[in-house]
């Protein structure tokens, strides 16, 4: 046997090595600890394609929930030590999968979160909003998962985006976008939608978050919006000649 076929050989051996560890990872009626060593294995082979296999443990659900996220939470520990010791891409990895999948992107968004600076981790929510639409979808989880970490964000290209969504033909998009929209500093074009879903929006639990707009002076109602806007307002409540919503003294 030559060097090229023993190279060869060995390449291929390693390869049906992650073939069979993958199975392991994503076999919810493998016993748990046999599962989990095989996560310790993939940690210590520390290669991209090592971390790409341990992701797909995200893709599964267990049926006994605390293990579920026992398991769930030593891959998220293992993939930061990876991250941190070891030659693997492990932040592409992660891009890659939540890219990739149109569900179950909690773990790794939260993942990413842990190791990307703030303005990085902003910055790829934004691009993957960019990739989404906003008419029907049959699954919304990603949508719903990337709205509800923008809650908790404040940044002027992800407020443009945020306002994309409010008018989503996905009330809970709509919702959770409401929720994203009211803690970004307000601006003419998320203002705007802001205003304009209103006026035609039929949910009940988003009407109801109209009050958190009073006095807000950076969300402005636009000049053309002013006149419908004042009729639409229930009572007590007025536009503010500087284009606020305010509450009239009684």
């Amino acid at each position: 046997m030559g060097l090229l076929d023993f190279l060869f050989d060995k390449e291929k051996s390693a390869e049906r090595k992650l073939q069979k560890a993958e199975k392991k990872v994503t076999n919810m009626f493998l016993q748990a600890p046999e599962r989990q060593y095989v996560f310790t294995e993939l940690r210590d082979v520390g290669t991209s394609e090592a971390v790409w296999i341990l992701l797909q443990r995200y893709n599964e659900n267990n049926p006994n929930t605390t293990l579920d996220i026992e398991e769930k939470q030593l891959v998220f520990d293992i993939l930061k030590r990876m991250a941190r010791d070891a030659d693997a891409d492990v932040v592409g990895q992660l891009k890659r999968f939540v890219l990739e999948k149109e569900e179950k992107i909690n773990w790794p968004m939260k993942a990413l979160h842990a190791l990307l600076p703030e303005d990085e981790y902003i910055a790829f929510i934004v691009e993957i909003l960019e990739t989404c639409q906003t008419e029907y979808q049959r699954t919304v989880e990603k949508k719903q998962e990337l709205m509800l970490r923008s809650t908790e964000l404040e940044d002027e290209a992800l407020a443009a985006q945020i306002a994309r969504f409010l008018s989503d033909d996905n009330e809970t998009i709509r919702f959770l976008a409401f929720d994203a929209a009211l803690n970004q500093k307000g601006n003419e074009e998320l203002s705007e939608a802001i205003f304009e879903q209103l006026l035609v929006e039929e949910s009940g639990r988003i009407q109801q978050k109209l009050p958190q707009l009073i006095n807000r002076r950076d969300i402005i109602v636009p000049e053309e919006l002013r006149e419908q806007v004042g009729e639409w307002l229930e009572q007590g409540l007025g536009v503010h000649k500087e284009g606020h919503i305010y509450r009239r003294r009684s």
